[in-house]
């Protein structure tokens, strides 16, 4: 499984790179904007009121919980097997994995369904 993790999220990453770098994720219940300015080999730099840095390794810790629960809230990446003490960004990182058609999201209670993918990853159809 986690072959099939890291090419799904090697797919993710690409895409992001390519396609969403300069557009705005907001979040899913507030509808706060986080801008992606840029992306490295790091990570993201996002700006909501300030602008920061939100490394590969969380965003892939996110989605990775994603994959193998099935169905995750705020309280799976920040406690419980698969949480990450460097997961505090979830209000971006969840709408950015939202964007992907395999990926739905909840607001009550905040959270992200993953779908298995039948081949090539893609954005949704509302972000192409």
């Amino acid at each position: 499984m986690e072959d099939r993790i890291e090419d799904e999220f090697r797919q993710i990453r690409k895409i992001i790179e390519e396609s969403l770098v300069g557009e705005t994720v907001y979040t899913l219940a507030q509808s706060k904007p986080n801008h992606i300015v840029d992306a490295d080999e790091e990570g993201l730099t996002v700006r909501a009121r300030t602008e920061s840095k939100v490394g590969w390794e969380l965003v892939r810790a996110v989605y990775r919980a994603v994959v193998h629960l099935g169905e995750i809230g705020k309280k799976d990446v920040q406690q419980g097997e698969f949480a990450d003490p460097r997961v505090y960004r979830c209000a971006f990182i969840f709408p950015l994995l939202a964007r992907f058609a395999h990926i739905e999201s909840r607001t009550n209670p905040l959270g992200l369904i993953y779908h298995e993918p039948h081949g090539t990853i893609w954005l949704s159809r509302e972000d192409q």
